[in-house]
Order: structure tokens, then sequence, then C-alpha cells
């Protein structure tokens, strides 16, 4: 036994000296492996240089201002702008992009193809014909020719070629909008040789807005993209060009004018014939009758008059004429509200007829005006009962009977009006005001006193035996107690 054990150690011992051969033999062929590895990978790293550089070359070609210069070591090319030409092409040099697979290619052609799924910036605005800026709908390019290219817009040239220009028009002014062909962006704005604007790092111009105001005053707005969204503004000074604020630049296009007094004066004629510069509009508030004048467009009101009344002059080039509204009860005028545009924003002024006049009012008082004028349409539901306007400067004949009572005083008359053919009284209205109303028709008699043809007091007698109900005049109307009704009618007759 214990022989046996002798012969089977050494027959061990005889195995493990090869496995432990085989196991260095095999580390070395490891490393050997891992040397030959490296030595490929070097290989191909300096095949894939020298493919670079070959394919720079590619991209290259065609383009003379750049076959002499380093492919490896700069970005973009700008070359000289052609003297017929005002778009110049510059290749990329985004070698990720040339070796992009084919399967991401088609998925990018897809992607262009569906402006929806696009870049915004790359889109082009709708045309808008009215005051609003924008350009036609864009016909559908295949960017596969473009795809990463960046253009030099020249303004001075006649040719846009690789650019889509469309003749636009910002408050009817003419105005030549670039917008580059899909796949393109503007890294470089030129008047011939001089560079007015220049992207900035991840910057890019996707609309270019050129406009002419005044005389040959040419201005432009660049609206950018990439890193951020901004516009900027330059005009034309003496031989170079100046940027502007971007409220200036919007200034000068919606009020060009140097001079205050180059301006549209707009009279709003009482009668029918209306200024030939102004557009009028009928339309109703309910039953009350508006007349809406309009500035024709393009034009800017300086002086707004009524007859041979002067209601607003502009003062400031900021402000030009936008509209009026003038409210019109029993056919004659009563409130007038003048509507003013300041840049992007807009204030009116109001006025109310006075004994043949108008005069400024507040806002607020014009608002309450208007709600009584709903109301008294709102409740105008008995056809038996009258209204009587009172202080009109023609008064109507066959509603009103008037009444001399002080003879030996002309600036103090009375008007005494009593309901005919059944009617009831219904309402009382003076200078737009609803002084006075009954929703179902009183029987009464209505007396106002004048001064100077303007009504300062009324008194209502009723019928019945209800209490007589007055009324005065100084501000506003409000009702007053019968004894303060008396003294001031004391007041009138004894001045």
């Amino acid at each position: 036994m214990i022989h046996m054990k002798l012969v089977l150690l050494l027959l061990l011992a005889q195995l493990a000296l090869p496995i432990e051969g085989t196991g260095e033999e095999t580390k070395n062929g490891l490393q050997e492996t891992s040397t030959q590895s490296n030595v490929v990978q070097v290989q191909n790293s300096e095949q894939t240089e020298e493919q670079i550089v070959e394919s720079s070359t590619i991209v290259t070609e065609g383009y003379p201002e750049t076959t002499n210069t380093d492919s490896t070591t700069h970005t973009i090319f700008e070359s000289p702008e052609p003297e017929d030409k005002n778009v110049v092409l510059v290749p990329s040099t985004d070698f990720k992009e040339e070796r992009r697979s084919k399967d991401d290619k088609q998925a990018h052609v897809l992607e262009l193809q569906h402006p929806s799924k696009s870049n915004s910036h790359c889109s082009t605005p709708e045309t808008n014909d009215t005051q609003s800026i924008g350009s036609k709908p864009q016909e559908v390019y295949s960017w596969e020719g473009y795809d990463n290219k960046t253009l030099v817009l020249v303004l001075s040239s006649d040719s846009q070629p690789q650019t889509n220009i469309h003749n636009v028009c910002m408050n009817d002014k003419p105005v030549k909008l670039y917008v580059p062909v899909r796949g393109c962006k503007y890294v470089e704005i030129k008047d011939k040789d001089v560079t007015i604007w220049k992207a900035q790092k991840e910057e890019y111009a996707y609309m270019v807005y050129e406009t002419i105001v005044g005389q040959e005053s040419k201005m432009i707005m660049i609206e950018s993209g990439g890193g951020a969204t901004n516009k900027y503004c330059y005009k034309i000074q003496g031989a170079g060009w100046q940027k502007l604020m971007l409220y200036t630049f919007y200034l000068k296009i919606f009020m060009p004018l140097e001079s205050e007094k180059e301006y549209t004066v707009y009279d709003l004629d009482t009668s029918r014939n209306d200024s030939k510069n102004n557009t009028v509009v009928e339309c109703h508030l309910d039953e009350v009758h508006t007349k809406m004048y309009f500035d024709k467009k393009g034009n800017r009101a300086g002086v707004i008059r009524y007859g041979d009344q002067k209601l607003y002059e502009i003062t400031s080039l900021l402000e030009t004429f936008s509209k009026v509204n003038i409210s019109l009860l029993f056919g004659r005028p009563v409130f007038l509200d003048i509507e003013l545009f300041t840049l992007a924003f807009k204030r009116n002024v109001r006025f109310q007829m006075f004994n043949g006049e108008w005069k400024a009012i507040p806002s607020t008082e014009y608002n309450e005006n208007m709600e009584r004028y709903r109301e008294y349409h709102k409740n105008q539901r008995n056809e038996n009962s009258d209204v009587v306007a009172l202080n009109l400067s023609e008064p109507n004949e066959e509603k009103v009977q008037i009444v001399v009572r002080s003879p030996q005083d002309f600036s103090v008359s009375t008007i005494e009006y009593v309901p005919k053919d059944g009617k009831k009284m219904g309402y009382i209205i003076t200078e737009g005001h609803i002084i006075w109303a009954s929703s179902h028709g009183e029987e009464c008699t209505v007396m106002s006193t004048y001064k100077n043809n303007v009504a300062v007091l009324v008194m209502i007698e009723y019928k019945d035996d209800r209490p007589t109900e007055f009324l005065c005049y100084e501000d506003r109307w409000f009702e007053v107690h019968k004894q303060k009704y008396y003294d001031k009618i004391v007041d009138i007759y004894t001045m």
C-alpha cells in the first residue's frame, strides 16, 4: 500500500509540472495578442486620419479660396462676395455629419420633410395682408444638398441665389423679407463689403427685414436664433450703419415723419358729407347709432376736428390716430371717444356734447353713460311711452311746447312738455344722461328751465296725487328738495 501511494504521488508530481508550464504559455500568448491589437488600432487610427483629410479635401473642393488652406485647422470659410450674387454658400466641416450612417441620414431627411417636426426657427412665417409682418408659404425643398450650410447675405445685390425673398408690408410700407433656404442659416449680413451683423457662437439669423422709409433711409431688422432668440435693428447713417433700439425701429416704421407739421387733419363733420380722409362705418349699440371713423392706413393724424371745434391735437411723434366713435341719440351726437395708438399701447380721450360743443369728460363718466344707454334700450318696452330729450340744440317742435315765462329776460326760458295722442312719459334724457325713467310710463307734465340755452332745472308734475319730483343740474343731474328747487328758480330769475 505504501508503495502504491508513492507511485501515485510521483505521477501527480509529473502531471503538475506541465500544467504550470501551460499557464505561463497562455499568459504570454495573451500579452502578445494585446500587443498585436494595439498595433492594429494605431494603424486604423492612422488610416482614419488619412480618410478625414481626404474627406475634408472633397468637401472644400469647388471653392478656390479654400484649396490652399489646411482643412484640419478651421471650421467655417467665407468666400469673397461675387458681383452678381448676394449670398455666399459656405461649407460646413462637421465631419460627424459626413460619417453619419445611411439609416440616420434617411431618418434625418424624413424629419426635414415634415416642417411641423423640424426646427421652428427655420420655418417661414405666413403672410398677413394687414399690418402684421410675414412671408408667403415656402416650397418644400430637398434639404439634403443644403444641410448644415451657412450663408452670408449681401443686401446690395439684386439677385438672391439660395435665398427666398418676399415683398411684404409693414404698416403699408413695402418691406423685403429675406428667408434662407431650408437647411441653411445666415451667419453674416453685409452691405457690399461692410459687415452689418455677424453671428455669435451657436447663433444664426433666420429672417431679415429690409425697409426704406423717408428719403432713402434704409433700415433692417434681424431675427436670430440658436442660443437665444433676439432682434437686432440697424439704420444706415451717412456712410455707415448704426444700431437701433427695437422700439426706435418700430417707431420709425409706424411713424416715420420727422416733422410734426406733416400730418393729416381729420374733420368729423356733423353732416353726412364726411371728410375723404376718414373711413366711416355705421354701427349700432343696441338702438343707439354709432359712427366709427377709422384712419386710412399709412396716414398719421395730427389734428382732429368736429366742424369748427378742434377736439384734439397730437403733439408727440409717439402717438397716431386710430379711430373715433360718435354715439348718436335721437340722431344727434352726444358722446365721442377718440382712440389713440402709442407704439404697442392704446389710450382714449372722451368727450360729451354740452350745448352744441364737445367737452372732455373722465373715462369713468363715459363708461357710466354707456351703461345708461344699454339700460335705456333694455327697459324701453312700453311702446305708448314717450321720450323727452332736453337741451338739444334743435328741439323737436312736435314733441316740445315752448312757453316763455319771463319775457323781460330772454336768457332764461322754460320748455313745457305734455304727452299727446294718449302717450305717457317714459324717459327724460338731457346731454346724454337719463335723468328720469319710468318703466311703466307715467302720466305727467315735464317742465324744464333753460339758462343760456342749457337746461338747469326740471320739474315733473304727475296727473295723479303723487308728490312732484324735482331735478336740478349743476355738474350732474340729481333729485333735490322742493325748497331748493324754488330757491334756484328765484336765483335764476332775479340774478
